[in-house]
């Protein structure tokens, strides 16, 4: 049985969650898989937590202050601080507390493009901003290529990067023994995705490594999503299939000469996907991007 607890921590933050459903003074919400493994919602992306006999292993690690909480939660639960990380994406509500965690002694580790994509200064097309370089204590000090994997006790955790999705240096995390995979935000689970085309995403990518994960997955495996409660490897593969009709949808508007701001104007994704909720972007948001992505000639 999942059992879902607050973390109580005093939040005392003067900003905008612009792109998180909890606020900085909101208690982190715990739900538990098992004893071992935990999903931690917060101000930020989902996180996940799994405690071996050789350490704990995070997946990301929100915004600040939720990141000290995150922190303070996994010492109180399982005795000490995490001994490897991994940022699933370089967007801040995943990967901007990490000065917490590298103060801590953790292992903090990311995709290469995620790295570099916050270690110098870059235009935003997302927020439509110039974006400053962070601080070397907030980047990750670990690299990888293609896959990496972690062997501690029995269980075995492989990091591994797809095919250019939600952005260009996405990472999942599968832990074995725990059947678990940590998706980051190429999979959000009823809620409107952002395909970051800007930062090297693609729609094909994406659809590409939904296939991925839903291989990867059995039916008892959990699925963390980048946002969004608990999910299942049918629920990958539903959302994939609607990110399919969306395609399909779009290249047929592109042939036929509809413009970009027609097709978002008549919003046909709302239909595929009414249930899903907006939060940093909506239906007609997505329409415009597809548009873009899709639209590119080779």
């Amino acid at each position: 049985m999942l059992a879902s607890t607050a973390f109580i921590i005093a939040f005392a933050f003067q900003g905008i969650a612009a792109d998180s459903p909890l606020g900085a003074e909101d208690a982190l919400v715990v739900t538990e898989i098992s004893e071992t493994v935990l999903m931690v919602e917060g101000f930020g992306g989902n996180a996940t937590v799994i405690s071996t006999m050789d350490g704990v292993f995070l997946v990301d690690s929100m915004m600040q202050p939720a990141s000290e909480a995150l922190n303070a939660l996994i010492v109180e639960r399982f005795g000490a601080s995490p001994r490897a990380m991994i940022n699933t994406h370089h967007h801040s509500d995943h990967s901007i507390g990490n000065d917490v965690f590298n103060a801590s002694g953790t292992l903090t580790i990311a995709h290469t493009f995620l790295r570099h994509r916050i270690a110098y200064r870059r235009y935003s097309d997302l927020s439509e901003r110039w974006v400053e370089p962070r601080p070397v204590e907030r980047l990750p000090v670990t690299t990888y290529e293609d896959e990496m994997s972690l062997f501690w006790g029995a269980e075995t955790i492989r990091i591994y990067h797809p095919e250019a999705a939600h952005t260009g240096g996405d990472s999942v995390a599968h832990a074995s023994l725990a059947n678990v995979i940590a998706t980051g935000d190429i999979f959000v689970h009823g809620v409107w995705p952002i395909i970051d085309f800007y930062a090297g995403g693609s729609v094909d990518g994406t659809i590409a490594a939904l296939a991925e994960i839903y291989e990867l997955a059995d039916d008892e495996t959990v699925i963390i999503p980048g946002h969004g409660p608990l999910a299942t490897r049918a629920d990958v593969l539903a959302y994939r299939e609607k990110l399919l009709e969306m395609r399909g949808v779009t290249l047929a508007a592109i042939a036929e000469g509809i413009s970009r701001e027609a097709f978002v104007e008549s919003d046909p994704f709302l239909i595929i996907a009414p249930e899903w909720q907006p939060w940093f972007v909506d239906s007609g948001w997505l329409a415009g991007e597809f548009h873009d992505n899709l639209g590119v000639e080779d």
